[in-house]
């Protein structure tokens, strides 16, 4: 039987390092973001998920919430998965990869143009990331998390 463990956001969440532990408090997942504001042009959004030994990434969700309509692409990208880019709403944009394969062996990263810099006023990110372990004692981790960017300014 696989169990699943929601894991806990460490705080606090500093220069775009996303950290989280388990029950004991040990830091077991770190994940980064970081925007590349240029006034007037799109932004560049950098989302890297690193690899951990014992634990291979199954899926990525990650929605895109903006006050107004913000254009959201995904650059070129090396892997060969299917993925899923799709307006949800106004405002609300959603990007999915449901099942990495070999590639959920190591980091995962992704290079995302987001509208105009001016859109970014706030851009909130909801990230899902779904692992399991490759080593007894099974078990899924879903890791959730929230951060908003861009904000007044």
């Amino acid at each position: 039987m696989l169990g699943t463990e929601s894991l806990s956001l460490a705080e606090p969440v500093e220069d775009g390092v996303i950290n989280f532990v388990n029950d004991d408090g040990e830091r077991i997942g770190t994940f980064f973001t970081r925007v590349d504001n240029f006034e007037g042009q799109p932004s560049r959004l950098v989302v890297q998920v690193p690899s951990q030994d014992g634990y291979d990434i199954d899926s990525v969700s990650l929605r895109f919430v903006s006050q107004g309509h913000m254009p959201v692409s995904l650059t070129a990208t090396s892997y060969d998965v299917d993925y899923r880019l799709a307006q949800a709403g106004l405002g609300e944009t959603v990007f999915e990869v449901d099942d990495f394969g070999v590639y959920g062996r190591g980091t995962v990263g992704f290079d995302f143009l987001l509208g105009n810099s001016e859109d970014l006023k706030p851009l909130r990110l909801i990230f899902d990331v779904r692992r399991h372990s490759t080593s007894y004692p099974y078990q899924k981790q879903q890791m959730a998390w929230s951060v908003e960017l861009g904000g007044e300014g």
